[in-house]
């Protein structure tokens, strides 16, 4: 997604998409000890796998099926109302995914 949660151009699109991230204009490190801002799928796979880093720092145990399940319920519904082939559930949400795994 980008900054105002549309779709990225190129993002994947299928019933396989479980949910969306951020992945347009990230600012990413480069040459030079520099920075640049980047776009694409991979940038937002990174964000989800941060955000899986901390449910499994909260959560040590929890099975790759539960992150999912974690993700997908903490995530804000984008696009069309429930799942669907372009945001999934919608953008997964670090603060949301924490707190579903920090309840007692």
């Amino acid at each position: 997604t980008d900054a105002n949660d549309k779709l990225y151009t190129k993002a994947n699109r299928g019933k396989y998409i479980a949910i969306a991230a951020p992945g347009v204009d990230v600012l990413a490190p480069a040459v030079g000890n520099a920075h640049e801002l980047h776009s694409g799928t991979s940038f937002a796979a990174a964000y989800v796998s941060a955000i899986v880093a901390l449910v499994l720092e909260r959560y040590p145990k929890i099975s790759a099926a539960e992150v999912r399940t974690v993700l997908q319920q903490a995530a804000h519904d984008l696009g069309r109302p429930g799942m669907d082939d372009e945001f999934g559930a919608g953008r997964t949400s670090a603060a949301a995914a924490v707190r579903a795994v920090s309840r007692p």
